[in-house]
Formats: C-alpha cells, sequence, structure tokens
C-alpha cells in the first residue's frame, strides 16, 4: 500500500471539552506548546490548504518535495517533482517456503 504525507498552510477548527471551560483552555494551552495528545483527543476539522503551495513527502523516503503552484494533475504536481524511484511501490508477492522448512518474502516493485 502506498502513503503520502502532505503539509500545507491551512485554517483548522479543533473542538475540545472538559469538566469546566478554564480545563478546556487549559488543555488548548498544552497543545499550543506542543502536546500532541490533546491534538489525538480533539474533534478537528481541517480546511482546503489557504494557498496553493503544498509540501508532500512520498513514504519514508526523507525528501520533502514542493508543489509550488497546485495544478491538480498528478503528473505536474507529484511525478514531475519525484525521482522515478520514490514512486515505486514494493509489494509482497508471495511467501516461499523451502525443503528445510524456511520461508522466504519473494518482493516485486511497482511504479505508480
Amino acid at each position: 500500500m502506498a502513503k503520502m504525507t502532505f503539509r500545507f498552510s491551512t485554517e483548522c477548527e479543533m473542538e475540545l471539552s472538559g469538566t469546566s471551560y478554564e480545563d478546556i483552555y487549559l488543555k488548548f494551552k498544552d497543545f499550543m506548546h506542543g502536546n500532541q495528545h490533546i491534538a489525538r483527543q480533539a474533534n478537528l476539522k481541517v480546511c482546503p490548504p489557504e494557498s496553493v503551495q503544498v509540501f508532500f513527502e512520498v513514504e519514508h523516503s526523507g525528501h520533502v518535495h514542493e508543489i509550488e503552484q497546485f495544478k491538480g494533475s498528478y503528473e505536474t504536481d507529484i511525478r514531475q517533482n519525484c525521482e522515478t524511484t520514490e514512486l515505486m511501490i514494493p509489494q509482497k508477492d508471495m511467501v516461499l517456503a523451502t525443503d528445510e522448512g524456511e520461508f522466504h518474502t519473494v518482493w516485486s516493485v511497482s511504479s505508480h
């Protein structure tokens, strides 16, 4: 299965619950100081990007690419900004058993 991460500037809305309004505020304060546990508890609404500039990473390649002007075309926005090898998806084809009872995984690569 393929995976990509996108990063962009946007507006979001966070709904928090608590025992009091002060409790809710303190949770938000913790979030503002980097506590990601709060974000996982919150009801979040993410709005479309405010800018046409979008960054993306394919799998865990460690290479962040920039789409300067989002066009809505995979070819233009993704393929032209990546190395061909980054777009190859490893796929588990089969597991082979030998006469000695050992198992070996056979992998192939497809580009999408």
